[in-house]
């Protein structure tokens, strides 16, 4: 697909994938918007997880246990 590493290289670095962490942001403003977007997105997969069938989640390689310890790290998770 690729011709050679450069072009590929080139790709990731454009998106900032594979590489170092993106710069923090300067503002307070600016990171509790970070912050509270990166709780979301960790609370839409927790609410994901939380409505799997069992058998979904032997799929994905997890018990049930384990998905309820996941669950509950988001204590406001209903909300």
């Amino acid at each position: 697909m690729y011709p050679d590493g450069f072009v590929r290289e080139r790709l990731f670095r454009s998106t900032c994938d594979m590489l170092a962490p993106p710069e923090r942001p300067a503002t307070f403003l600016a990171r509790l918007w970070l912050g509270l977007r990166n709780w979301r997105m960790k609370r839409a997969g927790r609410l994901a997880l939380h409505e799997l069938t069992d058998v979904q989640l032997r799929d994905i390689g997890i018990t049930r246990v384990e998905a309820k310890r996941e669950v509950q790290k988001s204590r406001l998770l209903m909300l």
